[in-house]
This record gives structure tokens, sequence and C-alpha cells, in this order.
């Protein structure tokens, strides 16, 4: 037992004897007293609940300033903004100022936010997280010897921003970060831009916007029975990349609407027209739903794209009344001939224009004479069998007697037979030629109201080519180029 406690003796007499404490180990030591002297003289009466002025009568100049670092979510349906920002804030408290030379040339400090003054600035337009800046980050500030304070701290935040879909997919957003004091009015606490612009040197490009330009201004707000408070706008300017929407909302749209040209050019006796226009009428509503799910559900900017589909959806219901009329009017079951100034007008005017063959007025008169020399030839023959009949009957009077007009032949026949069967053959051929007259007739005003038909659907479908194509390229270029400078500049926070 005595053995070994002379051993432990031994060995601590060893250590003591190899310890030696190493400059940079005394160094270190003092340099803490003397932070240490330093936080304990500045926060020996240090007061962090009141404005750090001397003089309390003057207000306090806080100057702030965005560095954006990436969009994170442009929510257009609910109006806001989801972005990684870099909040800078910056001001002077007149009660953390020193000498360096009395205190080892110590120039900065940091200290954690709590122990010290904080302005209540927050962002005016916060969505969801609508605190101030103290109670977001524990990132500790910078304090220089001259009572200088700079805090700089990484920020996600959600805020509003007003959307003008107007011009969608060709839309121009501008939405606004605006910051200020919550209980300060500007008597008390002013609030200065650090620069004229948001810092975007290390902004990270969005996948569906492009960041165009930004503004950071300050301006001045009343409020009835509270004062005049200072705020930051801080403006960014987002242009949509419409390549995506261009691919899946705008082509199909406008081949959906060709599509209704091809109803025009299937013959009326395919019986698909129809059909065929009541399918590419369902797809056109089809499209205007998934429109409605991009698009915030306000009446005030509807997009001029959905004005594009509700007009192909017009035209499209158009083509479907207009080859209701056509099959009508090729499927014309009345004997009745096409009125004389609905045939003037599409068969002399309109169908040449069309490119159908002309049907002048001269025509339809040598149809005429033509139809009535048929009439005339065919009443010449009937003339001329009457007579035969009529020479035949005489001839029998002067050489046959009474008995003799009832001699049979060796048939059995008589003349009186053959005379009332020639009587029959004459009214049979008077039918043929009227069934043929009239069925001749009938087919020409068939062909007439078919011909009439093919006129009125090639008009319609080039009326309807013309007007789609010009409403497609007036709407496309509108919502690409036609938003007005107070548009791009957008609407104030605080109006």
């Amino acid at each position: 037992m005595t053995h070994n406690n002379s051993c432990t003796v031994i060995l601590s007499l060893l250590l003591l004897l190899l310890y030696k404490p190493s400059s940079a180990a005394v160094e270190k030591s003092e340099a803490q007293l003397i932070s240490d002297k330093l936080y304990n003289d500045l926060f020996e009466n240090y007061n962090k609940y009141y404005r750090p002025l001397i003089r309390q009568i003057q207000p306090i100049n806080i100057s702030f300033g965005l560095a954006l670092n990436q969009l994170i979510e442009v929510d257009v349906k609910h109006e806001k903004i989801a972005t990684l920002i870099w909040q800078r804030t910056v001001w002077t408290d007149e009660f953390l100022t020193w000498n360096p030379d009395d205190y080892g040339g110590i120039k900065v400090l940091r200290f954690d936010p709590v122990d010290v003054w904080l302005p209540d600035v927050i962002v005016q337009n916060s969505v969801g997280d609508f605190e101030p800046i103290r109670e977001v980050t524990v990132l500790p500030i910078v304090v220089n010897y001259n009572g200088g304070i700079r805090w700089y701290q990484p920020l996600v935040k959600t805020t509003t921003c007003r959307m003008n879909v107007r011009y969608f997919p060709y839309d121009q957003q501008v939405c606004h970060i605006v910051v200020g004091s919550w209980t300060h009015p500007k008597n008390e606490m002013e609030m200065i831009p650090l620069d004229v612009e948001i810092d975007l040197k290390n902004y990270i490009e969005h996948n569906q916007w492009d960041c165009t330009g930004s503004s950071a201004d300050r301006y001045i707000t009343d409020f009835d029975n509270v004062g005049s408070f200072a705020y930051i706008d801080h403006t960014i300017k987002l242009r949509r990349k419409p390549q995506f929407y261009e691919m899946n909302l705008v082509i199909p749209t406008g081949l959906i609407s060709g599509l209704a040209f091809v109803a025009f050019l299937l013959p009326s006796a395919s019986g698909e027209k129809v059909g065929f226009g009541i399918t590419v009428f369902l797809s056109l509503c089809v499209n205007l739903l998934i429109i409605s799910e991009f698009v915030p559900a306000s009446s005030k900017s509807f997009p001029i794209i959905g004005k594009y589909y509700l007009v192909c959806i017009m035209m499209v219901a158009f083509s479907l009344i207009i080859t209701t009329m056509v099959l009508t009017l090729h499927h014309h079951a009345t004997v009745k001939p096409v009125p004389e100034r609905i045939a003037k007008l599409f068969f002399d005017r309109v169908g040449p224009w069309i490119g159908f063959p002309s049907r002048m007025m001269k025509r339809r008169a040598e149809k005429q004479v033509n139809q009535e020399q048929i009439d005339q030839e065919a009443e010449e023959e009937d003339q001329k069998l009457t007579t035969l009949i009529d020479a035949i009957m005489l001839e029998s009077k002067h050489h046959l007697t009474a008995e003799d007009s009832y001699a049979r032949n060796k048939d059995g026949t008589t003349l009186t037979d053959v005379i009332n069967q020639l009587s029959k053959l004459e009214k049979l051929c008077e039918g043929i030629v009227y069934e043929k007259q009239r069925d001749k007739r009938r087919n020409t005003v068939i062909r007439d109201w078919q011909y009439l038909s093919r006129i009125v659907d090639r008009l319609s479908a080039l009326v309807f080519i013309v007007v789609t194509t010009i409403l497609s390229f007036y709407f496309i270029l509108y919502a690409k180029y036609g938003a007005s400078d107070d548009e791009l500049k957008g609407e104030q926070f605080y109006n």
C-alpha cells in the first residue's frame, strides 16, 4: 500500500515537471480576458428595449437591402411567391462603441441578436410566417467599434403577389417584397435602401420564370390615427418561359381548331360530318378546363388565351350549325326548285367566286330552251301516234262494212281489238313520257339543291379558316406583345 502511494506521488511530480503552458495558450487567455472586459463594459448599463440613440427625439436610420438567391415557387393560382433571400440590415448603435486602443486593438465583435436592440422590421406582405426579424433566426450580428451593426441572414419568405394573367402564357409578373417597421413611425425609424435594386449576382435561374429586373424604392404611407410609416418596396420583375405551355396548350388548340376545317371537307353522304364536329367541340372544352387549373379564380384579368379558346369553341359550334344546314340542303326532299333569288346569288355570283363552275342566267335559259325542245319533241311524237291511229280508224270505216268490222282474223282478234290496244298504247306512251319528264325535273331540282349545299359548305369552310387564322394570330400576338408599359410596371403594394 505504501509502495503504491509512493509511485503515485512520483508520477505526479514528473507530470508537473514536464507540463509547461504554451505561449499561445497564454495569449488566448489574455485576449479572452480583454474580450470579456469589453463585453462587460458595453452591456453594463445597456438596455435593449430602447432605441440605441443618445437623443431619443431623433429617428434611427435603418439601411435595408435584399439579395435574391433563388425563386422557389410562383403560385399563380393562389397569387403568392416563395423566395430564398439574403436579408441585409445595417444601423448604428450609439451605445455599442469603444476605443480599440483600450481593448487590445479589438475592432469587431459578434453578438447574439437577443442581446442587443433589433429593429422591428418585418416583411409586410408575408404569408404564413408573419414574424419580426428577431424571431426568425439566431445568426450573430457583427458590431464595429464605431457602433455600426451589420446583420446578414438568409430567409425563405412566402409573399403575396398580385398576378396579372391577362397575357398568359406570355405574361410578365411584378412582385413586391415590402419591408418596414411594424410599430415605429417615420419620426422614430427611417428606412433607407442599401441599393437602388435587388442584388442578383448569386441568383439561381428558375426553370419556368426569368428574372428580368428589380428595384428598391422607399415610400411613405399614412395611416389614420397612427402616423406616417416608411417602407422599402423591393420589386421583382418576372417573365414566364412559354415553351411548355406552347407545346401543351397553344399548339394543340390550333391543331384542334384546324381539325374543325376537315369536317367541311368530308362529303355530305358520308354521315360523319356532325359526329366529327362534336368530337372537336368536346376536345376544345376539355382544353379550356385545363387552362382554368393554371389561372386564379378571378374575373379581373381573364387570360386572352381563354378568350381565344372561347372563340375557337364558338367557331366550331358555328361549323356544326353550318354542317347541319348543309346536310339539310343535300338531303332536301321537296320537289320545289331553288328560289330564283337564292339561285342567282349562289349559282351566278358566289359559286364562281369560290371556284365552282359558272352558272350564269344564259346557261339556265339554254337549259330551259332544251327542256322545252324535249317537251315539244315528245308532243310531236305523241301527235304522230295519234294521227296514225286516226288514219287507221278512217281506213277501216271506208273499206269495211259493219259486219266486216266484227270479222275476226285467223288468230281470233278483230280490228276493234287492235284499235283498243292502240289506244291503250297511246295512253301508256303518254304516261311514260310524263314520268320521264317528271323524273328529269325532280333530278334537276335535287342536283340544284345539292349544288347549293356544296357551295354553302365551301363558302363556310373558307370563312371558318380565314376567321380562325386571323383570330389565332391576333390573340397570340396580342398576348405576346400587347402588354402596356403600365401593366409591366405592376401595382404598388400600398395604393
